[in-house]
């Protein structure tokens, strides 16, 4: 599941198509960022590490979105589609998460019955103030594949509040806390899940950089900790 909601809210580098001196109401964009391990929310998928492609389109306070994550040994794969819309200070959006079987010659992506589809739907709301560098990010999953043993929804949530520091004009740090009420996909009861440091800077080669980030995360639910490293490429 892509780290889509986190303002993080998908930390992907975008080529764009048109320029901005055309002043179009619209653009399309598309990115690809390498990750020395894939952990979401403080949950980690895969063993190996994930390449995240990812296009966009955006149309006003509209984006739609469509995200890529595939592990290098085939040890994980997910296609994703999101639609946000902002609202001043506010983002709202809805995230459709989707993991394909390499091994399965038929995924079944079309079958979106309640009881039986793999598609899981989410909707989630961000508040991040212009005025001051923080987040506050809400999110459901309210359809699909988020099931208990007899088939009723556990409607997870997930909550998180970030607060980021900016040192330069390619250096940023981020602190994250991320927990869930109740139990569900993320725990079996109230926990703090996602324990998160963030540095984002750019390495510089003469006039060109390369966008780069390191993740120190602990979830302390599971009392697991990783160490992660992303590149992002851009024309």
């Amino acid at each position: 599941m892509l780290k889509s909601t986190s303002l993080l809210f998908f930390l992907f580098i975008c080529i764009p198509v048109f320029s901005q001196e055309e002043h179009r109401a619209y653009s399309f964009d598309a990115g690809l960022e390498l990750n020395s391990k894939y952990v979401w929310r403080g949950t980690p998928f895969g063993d190996a590490p994930v390449v995240f492609p990812s296009i966009g389109f955006q149309y006003k306070n509209f984006s739609l979105s469509a995200l890529g994550g595939y592990a290098i040994n085939g040890s994980h794969s997910e296609v994703d589609l999101f639609l946000i819309y902002g609202l001043k200070d506010f983002s709202i959006g809805i995230g459709d998460y989707f993991f394909p079987s390499e091994s399965d010659s038929k995924n079944h992506y079309l079958n979106f019955k309640p009881k039986e589809t793999p598609h899981t739907i989410e909707a989630y709301v961000t508040y991040a103030p212009s005025c001051f560098p923080f987040w506050v990010t809400a999110s459901t999953y309210v359809y699909g594949n988020d099931r208990d043993k007899c088939g009723n929804n556990y409607y997870s949530t997930y909550f998180e509040l970030g607060y980021c520091k900016q040192f330069s004009s390619s250096g940023k740090l981020s602190f994250i806390l991320g927990l869930t009420p109740a139990k569900g996909f993320y725990s079996d009861k109230f926990n703090v899940v996602n324990t998160s440091v963030k540095y984002d800077t750019a390495f510089s080669f003469g006039k060109y950089k390369l966008p780069v980030s390191g993740a120190f995360v602990l979830n302390p639910y599971t009392e697991k900790v990783f160490l992660t490293f992303s590149i992002y490429l851009s024309k």
